[in-house]
């Protein structure tokens, strides 16, 4: 597991200059990554441990960054195409205790709602580890999004609400399965996924944030939940998804 990862957001595509593209995304998404620390959802990954001890709830946001370098092709991300663009971002030198979270100016299309993946930078001796993420636009349009979330509640652009979701899924299966060799039930399904399309029923029920803020966001497996028939069902009917701990 990643016990207190740093986290980066990168900004991949000439768009995010322009103001009417970004909107509320590039603010918003920092919101999002300063406040998950220490949060009561972020508490939810520490059920799970390695031998050196439990996930906390530590996760330093370190800021964003921007590239006007052109973005990969609608349908096109890859994780070479990431850890590529991370390494040049950092001069091949990424922080080896950081997720990278990439977020292209090209959308999903008919490809992946993100990609995680594990690499390095520089070669021999120099080669310094690194994870990435990437996470293409979402248009922001009803129905659309890998998750078709759905939220006019929280004052957030859906555009943005979207990116979030797909954003924290990711993040919770990092810190709990890194370079897949943590966490997963018997059939290899991560937590996020186990709770895929499962959100609170109520504005009053989704997660705030250490900082206040407030996010439609979809649950999280615990095994402690399940155990005691607890949290919201999951697609296959089990119960397990919880929004806080």
């Amino acid at each position: 597991v990643l016990h207190t990862p740093n986290l980066y957001a990168h900004f991949w595509g000439e768009e995010w200059t322009h103001p009417a593209f970004a909107d509320d995304i590039i603010a918003g998404l920092d919101s999002l990554f300063a406040g998950y620390s220490g949060s009561a959802y972020a508490s939810i990954a520490t059920e799970y441990y390695d031998r050196l001890g439990p996930v906390t709830t530590v996760a330093p946001y370190q800021g964003h960054s921007v590239s006007v370098r052109p973005a990969p092709s609608t349908g096109g991300l890859t994780g070479s195409a990431m850890i590529a663009e991370v390494c040049e971002a950092t001069n091949n030198q990424p922080d080896p205790n950081g997720i990278y979270f990439v977020f292209t100016s090209s959308s999903h299309g008919a490809g992946a709602c993100a990609i995680r993946a594990a690499g390095s930078c520089g070669t021999g001796r120099q080669a310094k580890p690194v994870l990435i993420s990437g996470i293409p636009y979402a248009s922001g349009e009803l129905g659309t999004g890998c998750d078709a979330l759905q939220d006019t509640q929280t004052g957030h652009s859906l555009a943005l609400a979207q990116i979030a979701n797909i954003a924290v899924h990711e993040l919770a299966e990092f810190v709990t399965n890194p370079r897949n060799l943590g966490w997963t039930d018997a059939i290899g399904v991560e937590i996020a996924h186990k709770c895929f399309h499962v959100f609170p029923a109520s504005q009053a029920d989704y997660p705030v944030f250490s900082n206040g803020t407030q996010w439609k966001l979809q649950g999280l497996w615990s095994n402690s939940a399940y155990r005691a028939n607890e949290g919201l069902p999951n697609e296959l009917g089990q119960p397990g998804c919880v929004f806080s701990r």
